[in-house]
This record gives structure tokens, C-alpha cells and sequence, in this order.
């Protein structure tokens, strides 16, 4: 499991308790709740969730990290996410 992976179930994990996942690759995880139905969630350099969809992404939960390159310190790791 990758760094990003991991922090990605421990947004999951707060926000989807009862759901099943699943490591896809080296940057999704899959979500499947009780219905059976799939979701496929990752993260960009800024620590935000992303709902991985066809062809786009989209922001589901915004991290606690600065948003600017400038600004990033190295190797930093979110702790607390905003939903969109």
C-alpha cells in the first residue's frame, strides 16, 4: 500500500466505516458499500480525496495542506479533510 493509498482509507474509513475496499493499483482505492454499488477514490499532491470517474476527476474532500507548490513542505501528510 502506497503513502497516498494509506491516507486515502483513513479518510474512507472516517467518512465510509461500512464499506468494503480494495487496493487498485499503486493510487486507488475501490469503495463497495452494502448495496454492492463501486467507488473509486485517490489523491493529488495537495492531500485532497478524489472520486476517480471516466475520464475525470473530481475533489470530494479538501485536505488541511497549503494548495501552492511554494508552500508544501516536503514529504507533508494531511490529518483532517473538509467535505465539498
Amino acid at each position: 500500500m502506497t503513502i497516498g493509498q494509506s491516507d486515502t482509507l483513513k479518510w474512507i474509513r472516517k467518512e465510509l466505516p461500512d464499506a468494503r475496499t480494495e487496493e487498485i493499483g499503486e493510487s486507488i482505492i475501490r469503495v463497495t458499500d452494502q448495496d454492492g454499488k463501486q467507488a473509486d477514490y485517490s489523491m493529488n499532491i495537495y492531500g485532497d480525496i478524489l472520486k476517480v470517474e471516466e475520464g475525470k476527476n473530481v475533489i470530494v474532500a479538501v485536505s488541511d495542506l497549503p494548495h501552492s507548490l511554494d508552500r508544501l513542505p516536503m514529504y507533508a501528510r494531511p490529518t483532517a479533510w473538509t467535505r465539498r
